[in-house]
């Protein structure tokens, strides 16, 4: 039996066959075409997006929550007005076929966001290959019927990259990498779980497989070249492992495992009280909301409030800004449709690749993202900050604003003076209401952990950010595959580094919470409560989980393991200290 490691991207286990499934290339070769032909290849194109259009809208009539919300976020780009121009124009100006412009467009978009250092916006790429790939193979068909009876007529089928002459129903299936749309068709076929060699926790595949409750693990590597097919699999929802070959006895406890596991679900039922440990400790759990279609779960799981926005979502769908309008129907429909404090996170971008800007960045990651970007953007920050402040009045003490990618105090200061300069704005044009914002910064840079106890200071509440704490103090860029396996977000270093934040924020008594994805696991949730933090936020479909798990265990024991946690010296230390206190074979 040989095991590989991944991530856990959608909960639970599964067994059965694994199925590889190949990638699938379209010919996008450059195309000469006559000045008579320009207006045809425009109709390709417009027909292959009208048909695209249908198929996404049969498939919205399926999903529910973020999963339609994603869908619907595709539909939008593939509305998208100056997407559209730019094709059309490219058709014209260059004399190509309308495959050939749909490819150059839409891998002009995609570079934008392979370069840019907001992590959300280079896990979308995805997305945009999809929409590339399908209209490209759309286009293709028409243009080939062109010429027959069957243009009139041609229904196109909405097809899986999967071989629909293999029976797929009850298998792993195993890629390179997965579009939401393929997550839709593949639980359509119902197969049992997916393993991808790359993808991210927060991607819209992970998010899709979530809401179809469909086992997912993710960022398994290039290990995946050495899977052979049709050998049964084994994803292990608990420890993020795929067993490959099992034996048969391994394959019938896992079976009898998720037939408990399947019972034991139906029998549960939302709690409606906080999560306590089981000596009576009070843990506020909270929810990360990226989608407005994400609220409904959060409530469905009495989330205290929502620990973490991401206002990028807002940009994503037609890559462009947002009027204050569009962003206060937003930031209402979140307020309106939950309870307890909001806290609302400035954009954070790398605004250079999206708007357009021609400067280039070697290391995006460490360049003009966050608060650099706002400051130097005023007219987006000032939008943003106009229309959180403006929600206030009608929503009172329950607004927290957010900021992203803060390295020293002096940016503090200058969104300090920003944010007095929109109030006063306000003022003049007769808000008067609008109230003092609690203003927190996000600890995601080492050099603001070490400095905890400054900015401490200056600020009314701390929000750690695990994942990008992490990439930072272990030099790890978790979405480059070649190195991904060495992002550890429960790394001794980091414990550390949190221990140091908490005294500093228990020190000055500001609020502290973590929105991580370590908050959302088991492991993650007892190291962090040992530690003294009582406010976890993480996705929705992780807060049942994580309660239930805060109730079967005691105070004393999360402290003992906070307090040898921030000695282990590995992280396979920290998985045997994980084991041993809390009785995890």
């Amino acid at each position: 039996m040989n095991k590989l490691e991944g991530l856990i991207a959608s909960d639970g286990s599964a067994v059965g066959p694994l199925f590889i499934r190949e990638l699938s290339t379209y010919e996008t070769l450059s195309k000469q075409i006559s000045s008579g032909e320009v207006a045809l290849e425009i109709e390709y194109y417009q027909s292959a997006v009208d048909a695209y259009e249908l198929e996404l809208e049969q498939l919205l009539a399926k999903l529910k929550g973020a999963a339609s919300e994603i869908i619907n976020s595709q539909n939008l780009i593939l509305k998208d007005e100056q997407i559209k121009a730019e094709i059309i124009k490219f058709i014209r100006i260059n004399l190509v076929s309308a495959t050939h412009a749909i490819d150059q467009v839409y891998e002009l978009y995609i570079s934008r966001l392979r370069d840019s250092a907001s992590n959300l916006f280079k896990q979308r790429i995805i997305d945009l290959i999809t929409i590339k790939d399908r209209l490209v193979k759309l286009a293709a068909t028409y243009s080939e019927y062109a010429n027959t009876d069957q243009i009139a007529s041609l229904s196109i089928e909405l097809t899986s990259s999967v071989n629909s002459k293999k029976n797929i129903e009850g298998t792993i299936v195993v890629a390179r990498d997965m579009s939401p749309t393929e997550v839709v068709q593949l639980s359509k076929a119902k197969v049992v779980g997916i393993v991808l060699e790359k993808g991210g926790l927060t991607a819209h595949a992970s998010i899709v497989a979530q809401s179809l409750d469909i086992p997912c693990l993710v960022q398994i590597g290039h290990q995946i070249n050495d899977i052979p097919s049709g050998k049964v699999g084994i994803i292990d929802g608990e420890d993020g492992t795929l067993l490959i070959d099992p034996s048969p006895e391994i394959i019938q406890q896992y079976e009898t495992r998720i037939s408990d596991a399947l019972i034991a679900k139906k029998k549960i039922k939302p709690s409606r009280h906080p999560a306590i440990t089981s000596d009576g400790e009070r843990v506020e759990i909270h929810a990360n909301i990226e989608f407005i279609q994400e609220l409904p779960m959060a409530t469905r799981y009495r989330a205290e409030g929502i620990g973490l926005v991401r206002t990028e979502a807002l940009l994503y769908g037609g890559l462009t800004h947002k009027s204050e309008k569009e962003q206060d129907v937003y930031y209402r429909r979140l307020l309106e449709d939950s309870t307890g404090p909001v806290v609302i996170r400035l954009f954070d971008i790398g605004g250079d690749k999206l708007y357009g800007f021609t400067t280039e960045e070697s290391n995006p990651f460490l360049g003009w993202r966050g608060i650099r970007m706002l400051l130097d953007e005023k007219e987006m920050l000032h939008s943003q900050l106009r229309t959180i402040l403006k929600c206030t009045r009608d929503y009172p003490d329950r607004i927290r604003i957010l900021v992203p990618m803060v390295t020293n105090i002096a940016e503090i200061y200058a969104l300090k003076k920003e944010l007095s300069i929109v109030q006063n704005e306000l003022v003049k044009e007769g808000f008067t209401k609008t109230q003092n914002v609690p203003l927190g910064i996000m600890v995601e840079v080492p050099a603001v952990a070490v400095m905890a106890d400054k900015f401490a200071r200056e600020v009314d509440f701390f929000s750690i950010g695990t994942n990008d704490l992490t990439q930072y103090t272990l030099a790890v860029d978790r979405t480059n595959d070649q190195v991904g396996r060495l992002f550890e977000h429960d790394h001794p270093a980091i414990w550390k580094l949190v221990q140091q934040i908490q005294v500093a924020a228990q020190n000055a008594n500001i609020e502290l919470n973590v929105c991580g994805e370590l908050a959302s696991t088991h492991l993650g949730a007892s190291g962090l409560i040992g530690l003294g933090i009582r406010n976890l936020s993480m996705k929705p479909s992780s807060i049942l989980s994580v309660k239930k798990w805060i109730h079967n265990y005691s105070l004393f024991e999360y402290k003992k393991f906070g307090s040898k946690v921030v000695h282990a010296q590995d992280r396979k230390q920290v998985y045997q200290l994980f084991s041993s206190i809390f009785n995890r074979s």
